[in-house]
């Protein structure tokens, strides 16, 4: 499962985690002999690391870089970067990079510019373009910048590619108590959350929130994803509701004219509809099973097909605002 840029927020990390995650990125791109010098009397540079330059008449160099690792709330100035060049001019490292959380300001890259002309290279990265090199390495995102709750889920989603082996209840609930769930994870991730609650005896409010956010992030297909994926000789499996925990309050109406017995019915169909978060069928196709949800009294309805082959597993989702004749497709 890939990320993106929303997945890495510098903020969440002090000045120490932010200068081990870019050792970890300099030690992931092909620099050794990695020196972290820790503490407050790092003499104008973070991390010291060798590298291997392959000049094309030179033939192959090894250098020595300087990293000075700034991750601050607002743009790096001038005076801040004065300083580090000075120590740099007295170091005479073969280049001096800076690692920026946010961004150099004009006057501090003026000052770059300036210097360029008395020193060695001097480089910045600033951070729209360490995400960049960030997402090239998706496990130290997963590392510094993913809660626990998704860790947790990433890694019942790899138990499940690789072993088939579901996501128990106690995991489930504590994914689900995560307060960022809807806001930060993917849609493959809520999907196969949404998968998993077929499978669990969990009654959660945040289901609905789930489906809801599925239902607003995927557009409206003419084609089924029995066309789509030519799905047929389909074999019934099996039915059943996913339950809210909190009730909705809503008004009964019960007609004048109707018996006690019928009134009774009434309010228990009232009931369990004030309760549902969505109904679910679900059936298998060789590897594939292909899934059926829909809320109460609504006309979108929600396909979710899961491929539970040995080599892959992936979910595909989709939305219809007719239901196809799955009759045709059990008789295939």
């Amino acid at each position: 499962m890939l990320f993106d840029e929303k997945d890495i927020d510098f903020k969440i990390l002090n000045g120490a985690q932010f200068e081990d995650l870019c050792y970890e990125l300099l030690e992931n791109n092909g620099f050794f002999n990695l020196d972290w010098i820790k503490g407050g009397g790092d003499r104008g540079r973070d991390i010291v690391a060798d590298i291997n330059i392959d000049y094309e008449f030179l033939g192959k160099k090894t250098e020595t870089w300087h990293f000075e690792c700034k991750n601050h709330s607002t743009g790096i100035g001038e005076a801040e970067i004065h300083e580090k060049i000075g120590w740099a001019l007295a170091n005479l490292p073969d280049k001096l990079v800076f690692l920026v959380s946010t961004n150099i300001t004009p006057d501090g890259k003026l000052y770059i510019s300036k210097m360029q002309s008395r020193f060695k290279p001097i480089y910045y990265i600033e951070g729209k373009i360490l995400k960049k090199f960030l997402l090239k390495r998706p496990a130290l995102i997963e590392k510094y910048f993913m809660n626990d709750y998704r860790k947790v889920l990433r890694n019942s989603i790899r138990e499940f590619q690789s072993r088939k082996i579901k996501t128990d209840s106690s995991r489930l609930e504590f994914i689900l108590s995560d307060d960022k769930l809807i806001s930060s994870y993917e849609l493959n991730e809520l999907a196969y959350l949404l998968y998993s609650s077929l499978h669990s005896n969990i009654n959660s409010d945040v289901w609905n929130d789930i489906y809801d956010e599925i239902i607003k992030s995927i557009s409206y297909k003419k084609e089924s994803l029995l066309e789509v994926l030519n799905i047929s000789k389909l074999t019934s499996r099996g039915a059943g509701t996913i339950y809210k925990e909190n009730c909705e309050e809503k008004e009964l109406v019960i007609p004048d004219d109707v018996s006690k017995e019928e009134e009774h019915y009434i309010t228990l169909a009232h009931e369990q509809e004030q309760a549902t978060a969505y109904d679910y069928t679900i059936y298998d196709f060789e590897s594939l099973q292909y899934i059926q949800m829909k809320k109460p009294n609504s006309k979108i309805l929600l396909e979710v097909v899961v491929d539970i082959t040995e080599e892959n597993f992936s979910i595909s989702v989709n939305k219809l605002e007719e239901e196809p004749d799955i009759e045709d497709y059990l008789a295939r």
